[in-house]
C-alpha cells in the first residue's frame, strides 16, 4: 500500500517474526488510511481559512490526529499526548493546547468543510473497493449520562439524566446523527427523517443510484418516516408493535401459512418460523405496498415469557415495502438490523465528546463539533479495516470483524530510512510471505527536507 506522507518518508517493513513489540502499530495504520483516501488533505483545506499565516501544525491536520486518538481509545483531549510520545509512529503531533484551540475556534463554517471532506473521503474509499455490497441504513438512539446539570441534559425514559443522540450507521461506519436531550423521545419522526436526510448527503452519489434500505426497531415504525422512505426513494424494514388486531391475527393463522425460518447463513433455523399478515391486517394508512410479516419462535431458556405468547411461542413483526416471495430471507435481513447494537465504540464515543464526558463543554457548537469527530474516527476506523482485508495491502483478518483494528502490536526499530514493522504469528492479522509496504513520515525527515 502506498501513501502519500506529510513531508518525508519511510518505507515501511512487514514481518511475522518479532518478539519486541508496540501497543499502537495498528493505530499507526488509521493516519496512513487518512491520507490515502484523502480524508486528512480535505481536512487542511476545511480548515485553511482558520489560519492567516503558515504554522507549524495545520488545524486540519489537528482534527485528523484527533480522530485517530478518538480511536485509540482517548477519552479527553490530554490524551492527544499518547499519540506525540511515539514520534516514530505518528510523526509531529499538536500539543494539547494547540489542539484545545482547534476545538474552540470550529464553527458552523468550519463544520459544514469537515462533513463535505468526510463525503470526499468516503467517495474514494467506496471507489476503491470499501463499498458495501448493499447500501442499509440503520437508525438506532442511544442514551448518554450526564453527571452533571449541562446543557440540553435532561431526564430519559429509564430514569437517568443526559443526553438521547439518533445515529444513522452503514456497516461499520456511523454516516450521521443528531444530538438530542435526554427526554426526546426514541419514535420521533421528524428526528428520524432528520437523520435520513443526513445520511443521504453523505453518500456518495454513485450509492444514491441504486438501492437503499432504510433498518429500525420499533421506535422507526412511524407513518411519517416511511413516507419519507417512499419520497425519497429509499426501501425500510421498521420493527412493528404487535397490539390487539395483529395478536388476532397471528393466532388466527393456519399451521401451512408457517414457514421456516433461516439463520444467517442461509440455514434452517431450528424452533423458528415466519408467516406475512399483509392480507390479514389493515395496512391502508401505510404506503403502498407495505408488507407485515411475522415471525414466531421458541424461546431461549430461561426467558420470561408473557400471558400472551401462546403455547410458549414468542413473536416478533416488521413492516418493509420490500418485494420477493421469499419472506424467510426478507425476515434475515431485518433481524440483522442488530448488528447496530454491536456498534459500541461509535456509542462509547458519543457518549464521551457529546457533552457526557470530559472533551468538551456543553454548549451546542462545540457538542456538533465532537460529534462530527466521533464520525471521522468512524469513518477512518471503518476504511482501515476495509483496506486491511484486501489484497492491496497484503493483510488477511484471521478472526471476527469485532476485534479491534488498533489492537494489532508491532515492533518499531527504526534504522536510516527504513522502520520495520514486525508483527508477530498469532497477532490478530495473518501476513503472507510477500511483505507489504507503505510510504511514512518522521520528524527527521522533516528537518532534513527544510535543509
Amino acid at each position: 500500500m502506498k501513501v502519500i506522507g506529510r513531508s518525508g518518508s519511510f518505507t515501511v517493513e512487514v514481518t511475522a517474526d518479532a518478539k519486541g513489540l508496540s501497543s499502537r502499530g495498528g493505530t499507526a495504520m488509521l493516519p496512513l488510511l487518512a491520507e490515502q483516501i484523502g480524508l486528512t488533505r480535505a481536512l487542511v483545506e476545511a480548515f485553511a481559512h482558520t489560519r492567516e499565516r503558515r504554522c507549524a501544525h495545520s488545524p486540519g491536520r489537528v482534527f485528523s490526529d484527533l480522530a485517530v486518538m478518538l480511536c485509540d481509545g482517548g477519552r479527553c483531549v490530554s490524551d492527544l499526548g499518547a499519540l506525540g510520545d511515539q514520534g516514530a509512529l505518528f510523526g509531529d503531533v499538536a500539543s494539547v493546547s494547540t489542539a484545545r484551540r482547534v476545538l474552540l475556534e470550529t464553527g458552523a463554517r468550519e463544520l459544514d468543510a469537515i462533513g463535505q471532506a468526510r463525503a470526499q473521503a468516503r467517495a474514494a474509499a467506496w471507489a476503491a473497493g470499501a463499498a458495501p455490497a448493499r447500501v442499509i441504513l440503520d437508525f438506532d438512539a442511544t442514551l448518554v449520562t450526564a453527571h452533571s446539570d449541562k446543557q440540553h441534559a435532561a431526564g430519559n425514559y429509564k430514569g437517568g439524566f443526559g443526553f438521547h443522540p439518533l445515529l444513522a450507521t452503514c456497516g461499520r461506519e456511523a454516516l450521521a446523527g443528531i444530538l438530542r436531550p435526554g427526554n426526546a423521545g426514541a419514535n420521533t419522526a421528524a428526528d428520524h427523517i432528520d437523520v435520513l436526510e443526513l445520511a443521504l448527503e453523505a453518500l456518495p452519489r454513485p450509492a444514491l443510484d441504486g438501492e437503499i434500505l432504510a433498518r429500525a426497531d420499533g421506535a422507526g415504525a412511524s407513518h411519517a418516516f416511511a413516507q419519507a422512505c417512499r419520497e425519497t426513494d429509499v426501501r425500510f424494514s421498521l420493527g412493528f408493535a404487535i397490539y390487539h388486531g395483529v395478536r388476532e391475527a397471528i393466532l388466527a393463522l393456519g399451521k401451512r401459512a408457517w414457514k421456516p425460518a433461516l439463520d444467517q447463513g442461509g440455514q434452517r433455523r431450528k424452533g423458528a418460523w415466519v408467516a406475512e399478515l399483509t392480507a390479514n391486517v389493515d395496512l391502508s394508512c401505510w404506503p403502498a405496498e407495505t408488507r407485515l410479516i411475522c415471525r414466531g419462535e421458541r424461546p431461549h431458556p430461561g426467558a420470561q415469557l408473557s400471558f400472551t405468547d401462546v403455547d410458549g411461542h414468542r413473536f416478533q413483526c416488521f413492516l418493509t415495502d420490500q418485494p420477493g416471495s421469499d419472506i424467510a430471507m426478507l425476515e434475515v435481513c431485518h433481524r440483522q438490523h442488530a448488528c447496530v447494537e454491536d456498534r459500541i465504540p461509535i456509542s462509547a464515543a458519543h457518549r464521551r465528546l457529546s457533552g457526557g464526558d470530559r472533551m468538551v463543554r456543553p454548549r451546542s457548537a462545540r457538542s456538533r463539533t465532537s460529534s462530527e469527530l466521533c464520525r471521522s474516527s468512524s469513518q477512518a476506523t471503518t476504511a482501515c479495516s476495509c483496506s486491511i482485508s484486501s489484497p492491496t495491502f497484503r493483510l488477511k483478518q484471521t478472526r471476527s470483524s469485532s476485534s479491534s483494528t488498533t489492537a494489532i502490536r508491532w515492533r518499531v526499530d527504526s534504522r536510516g530510512r527504513k522502520v520495520p514493522f514486525s508483527i508477530r504469528e498469532i497477532a490478530l492479522w495473518e501476513v503472507p510471505a510477500a511483505r507489504a509496504t507503505s510510504s511514512w513520515v518522521s520528524p527527521s525527515s522533516k528537518r532534513r527536507s527544510r535543509k
